[in-house]
């Protein structure tokens, strides 16, 4: 077995550089959306449909605790590669009432285009500050993890109303 570094782009970003050849994260205004695909492994049992319009809107580890806010990590792998059935877990603290510490599903990656996942503060259970990591796997190996420190929105009033005024169906 080959053991291949992660590189570290920024404190709590790293990603495996032969896999992955473009990766953003930060904060993605999110949707009223009710189309949603089956995640057996998330607190609610599905996750949204991304919309086209989507994406990250302000490139940032520190994200404001706001309803309608998510945070969200967007990569490309290295073509030709597709990757499919990549394991995307956001682990986070306890959900409020619960002992739930994290949320996976799976995506396609393809080399064109946006193969954005996020986690979008729908729920009052799901608003609780701290230290939340996203995190894509492909069998045992590991495309890339980026942490995120989700705040009060006192803190960064600039990045709470990003999205104030952003159609969310459109």
């Amino acid at each position: 077995m080959i053991f291949v570094p992660l590189p570290v782009m920024a404190a709590g970003v790293s990603f495996d550089q032969t896999r992955v050849q473009d990766l953003k994260f930060g904060l993605v205004c999110g949707s009223d959306t009710d189309e949603t695909i089956a995640a057996p492994d998330t607190a609610t049992g599905t996750v949204q449909v991304r919309q086209d319009w989507q994406k990250i809107v302000a490139e940032t580890q520190t994200i404001p605790l706001v309803k309608g806010l998510a945070l969200g990590v967007d990569m490309r792998p290295v073509a030709p590669r597709v990757l499919n059935n990549v394991r995307i877990t956001v682990t986070h603290p306890p959900f409020i009432g619960s002992e739930l510490t994290q949320d996976s599903w799976t995506a396609n990656m393809t080399p064109k285009g946006s193969n954005l996942n996020f986690f979008e503060f729908e729920h009052p259970y799901e608003f609780v500050e701290g230290t939340w990591t996203f995190e894509a796997r492909k069998g045992f190996r590991t495309l890339y993890s980026v942490t995120f420190q989700v705040v009060d929105p006192a803190l960064l009033p600039q990045l709470a109303g990003v999205c104030d005024g952003v159609s969310l169906t459109s």
